[in-house]
C-alpha cells in the first residue's frame, strides 16, 4: 500500500479544524493479525510528514515536524493497551525520540556517543519476563498431565537450573520444545508439514525458534516461543497451576498459516 497526498490542501476541514498537511504515508509490512480498536496494529511503517502544518492541532498541542520513521520488522504480536506497551518498537520511538525532538541542532559529544554505544550493545530479542522459579516448580517438574480434544493429548514440563523442556503429545507424534528461563534459547518447532519458501511445499524439518520461559506469578508459568525462520510468527503457552489436581493450559498465537493447530483456551489437563 501506498498513499500519497502531495496537494494544497488550505481549507481542508475537519471537525471545524485546520489539519492540512503534505503527507507520504506508505505500509509494507505483512500486518496479519492487525486489528483496529484496541488489539494488534503491528505494520512496517513509513510516515513522512513535509508539510508546513501551521494551525494543525492534536489534541491541543502542534506535531508539525519533517520526520521519517521506518520500521521493517516483523512486528506481529505487537498488543496495544496491553501490559507491554511500554517496549514496543513504536512506544519506544514515541518515549524516548519522538517526545524529546527540538527544533535546535543537537551537537554530540563524546559521552553521548559513549552513552549510544552502550544501548546499542545491550540491545537483544525480548524473553519472557518473569520470575525463574516458583515454590511449585519441584513439585509439578516431571508430572505427566492428560487431557482430550486439545492441542495436545498429554504433556510435562522439566525445570533445571537455568532451563526446562516442555515434552507434548500431539496427533502428529511426540515432540518437545527446550527452553530458557528468562532467556532466549534456540529451540526447533518440531512441524515438518509447515511450508517452506514456496508456500504450501513442506520444509520437511519445521521451524527454528527462540525459547523462553518465566513465571508470572506462583501458579502461573509462561512459554514464549518466537518462531524466526522462513516465516515469523509467536506463541504464548499459559500453564495455570492452581487448581488442586489440574492445570490449565491457553495457547494464543499470532501468525499466518501456521501454528493454529496450537491453540487452545483454558482447557484443562489433570495430573497422573
Amino acid at each position: 500500500l501506498v498513499f500519497a497526498c502531495t496537494a494544497d490542501n488550505q481549507g481542508y476541514q475537519k471537525n471545524g479544524k485546520d489539519p492540512s498537511m503534505d503527507l507520504v504515508f506508505a505500509c509494507t509490512a505483512d500486518n496479519q493479525g492487525y486489528q483496529k480498536n484496541g488489539k494488534d496494529p503491528s505494520m512496517d511503517l513509513v510516515f513522512a510528514c513535509t508539510a508546513d502544518n501551521q494551525g494543525y492541532q492534536k489534541n491541543g498541542k502542534d506535531p508539525s515536524m519533517d520526520l521519517v520513521f521506518a520500521c521493517t520488522a516483523d512486528n506481529q504480536g505487537y498488543q496495544k493497551n496491553g501490559k507491554d506497551d511500554e517496549d514496543t518498537v513504536f512506544e519506544i520511538f514515541r518515549r524516548h525520540l519522538l517526545a524529546k525532538l527540538t527544533d535546535g541542532i543537537v551537537t554530540e559529544t563524546s559521552a553521548d556517543r559513549e552513552l549510544l554505544n552502550r544501548q546499542i550493545a545491550a540491545f537483544g530479542i525480548p524473553a519472557q519476563k518473569g520470575s525463574g522459579s516458583s515454590p511449585l516448580a519441584s513439585t509439578v517438574s516431571g508430572k505427566t498431565y492428560s487431557g482430550s480434544g486439545a492441542a495436545f493429548s498429554s504433556f510435562r514440563l522439566t525445570f533445571e537450573d537455568a532451563s526446562g523442556t516442555l515434552f507434548y503429545t500431539t496427533s502428529r507424534g511426540d515432540k518437545e520444545l527446550r527452553f530458557g528461563l528468562g532467556e532466549n534459547l534456540i529451540c526447533l518447532l518440531d512441524e515438518p508439514q509447515y511450508s517452506g519458501r514456496a508456500i504450501n511445499h513442506p520444509n520437511g524439518k519445521g521451524y527454528r525458534a527462540l525459547c523462553s520461559g518465566a513465571w508470572t506469578d506462583r501458579d502461573t508459568f509462561v512459554l514464549w516461543v518466537q518462531v524466526c525462520d522462513d516465516y515469523f510468527g509467536n506463541m504464548k503457552m499459559t500453564f495455570d497451576f492452581s487448581g488442586e489436581k489440574s492445570v490449565t493450559v491457553t495457547v494464543t498465537k499470532t501468525a499466518e498459516w501456521f501454528l493454529e493447530e496450537y491453540k487452545m483456551k483454558k482447557v484443562e489437563y489433570t495430573g497422573n
